[in-house]
């Protein structure tokens, strides 16, 4: 169908379901190798304002080096998607008071964005990697938001492009999702193993302990169907724990790299501005 009706648009079809990371990444990659400045990821239950891509484009260009998130709505326009509603009320309060007073800025800062609507720099990936293919479905766009503020990159709200997207409606009628659904609670166990601020041991006995106490609960409980999901995500992890321990370390060498990076730039700032002393 994209095909036949938009035969100018380069389509690459995968052979099967990737999932959303490395989906998503095929076509990244895509766009890096073919020299795209920007990169626009955007959902197939989104639907766009005719000038969403020109008000992020002119932000962008007045600020670069970053990310780009449009203002997400629910699906039939009704309201501020209720995920992004609570990051803005987190950093964005400045965007709260303006609604208040009835005016607009172009931009506001942002916690993290969100995967379903937004727009990159090249220079973000080429700086912290791509989206960790560990991840299937949930907690990909938060573990690479992580890395992205680690490097020191601004998460831009423009109020002025708009997206509406449907899976908050979904959502909001699917309330148990982390309890349901597997991707949606190993992304939870990865995004606490993927944490390199703290030991790697400790991580894993953080998750062992967690998956041990809600075994428990659900055999008290007689709650078969959650007490086999227990047991499917702990094979999941252990069969993938080097994959994920190899993940966790390439995201601590693009910390310290990031780090070392800015020494330099601190020192310098630091010499001139201390006084010289007497000898």
């Amino acid at each position: 169908m994209v095909r036949q009706q938009f035969p100018q648009v380069r389509l690459r079809q995968n052979d099967r379901n990737l999932g959303f990371a490395a989906g998503n990444n095929v076509g990244i990659k895509l766009a890096l190798d073919e020299g795209a400045e920007y990169v626009m990821l955007l959902n197939q239950d989104t639907t766009v304002a005719t000038d969403c891509f020109v008000r992020l484009e002119e932000a962008a260009k007045e600020s670069p080096f970053g990310v780009f998130a449009p203002l997400q709505l629910r699906y039939d326009g009704s309201g501020i998607d209720p995920g992004m509603r609570k990051g803005m009320l987190i950093e964005s309060g400045e965007f709260i008071d303006d609604l208040w007073r009835g005016q607009r800025r172009k931009t506001y800062p942002l916690k993290e964005a969100y995967g379903g609507a937004v727009l990159f720099h090249r220079t973000v990936f080429e700086a912290v990697g791509l989206f960790d293919e560990c991840f299937f479905l949930y907690g990909e766009d938060e573990d690479l938001c992580r890395r992205i503020r680690r490097a020191g990159f601004r998460f831009n709200l423009v109020p002025g492009a708009l997206v509406c997207h449907w899976h908050t409606l979904v959502q909001l009628e699917n309330q148990g999702m982390e309890k349901t659904n597997p991707h949606a609670r190993r992304a939870v166990l990865l995004l606490a193993l993927k944490d390199i601020q703290r030991a790697w041991v400790s991580r894993c006995l953080y998750v062992v302990k967690e998956l041990s106490s809600k075994s428990l609960h659900a055999l008290l409980r007689l709650d078969f169907p959650s007490l086999f999901g227990c047991v499917e995500d702990g094979a999941w992890l252990f069969l993938n724990l080097r994959h994920i321990k190899r993940s966790r370390d390439f995201d601590k060498r693009v910390f310290e790299t990031v780090m070392e990076r800015q020494a330099p730039q601190q020192g310098n700032v630091n010499s001139t501005s201390r006084p010289e002393r007497s000898v």
